[in-house]
Order: C-alpha cells, then structure tokens, then sequence
C-alpha cells in the first residue's frame, strides 16, 4: 500500500466508523423533555385516575404516542425516580461518547505504530 495516498477514515477504521455512528446515533435520539419529571408524573396520573388518554393528551398537547411512551419508561416512578433515570441515560450517552473517542485515538496511535514499523 502506498502510504502517500490519502485513505479515508472508513477504510482505515471500519470498527470505528460504527461506534461512532452508534453513538451519534444514541445522541440525536435523547432530545430535553419540554416537560418536568412532575409535569410528566401528573400527566401519566390523569390518565390512571379515570380522564381517558386521548383528553390528557390534548389538555397536554401532546401526542397519544409521547403518553404510551413516557408509560412504559416512567409508569410507576416517582418524580425523583424520573430525574434520577434521566441522569443515568445522560451519564450512560456520555460514557458512551467517551469510549468512542477514547477508541478512535488507540486505532489511530496503532496505525501510526504499524506504518512506522
């Protein structure tokens, strides 16, 4: 191989490329809630006292589809539970993003090893 000859960042690290792009990926998924832990307890509690989803959702103006979703991650949680689950999904994306970069620089220290040997 010529090692004059500029190789794109994908061949030269496939692995990574997916990593990276699996971590990015996570990233753009976790948008900031408009709404409180307290806001989003109240909301899910409406619907468990009786009001029928569909009302709760428009007096929330949200839509049927962010009601089941917050259900099935937070039914049952308290607020504070909420937050706390929050800060762990932040913390775990921002590992995550940690590990990606960490193992970009060893892949390319290694190849920079490997051409010089």
């Amino acid at each position: 191989t010529n090692h004059n000859q500029q190789e794109s960042p994908d061949s030269i690290f496939p692995r990574m490329a997916l990593v990276l792009a699996d971590a990015s990926q996570e990233i753009r998924g976790m948008k900031k809630s408009r709404f409180s832990e307290q806001q989003i307890a109240f909301i899910l509690k409406q619907a468990e006292d009786g009001t029928t989803v569909e009302e709760v959702c428009r007096k929330a103006g949200i839509s049927i589809q962010t009601y089941y979703r917050w259900r099935s991650k937070y039914g049952g949680l308290m607020p504070s539970e909420m937050k706390r689950l929050k800060q762990l999904e932040e913390e775990s994306t921002r590992l995550k993003r940690l590990v990606a970069n960490l193992s970009l620089d060893k892949e390319m220290l290694q190849d920079i090893v490997k051409r010089k040997l």
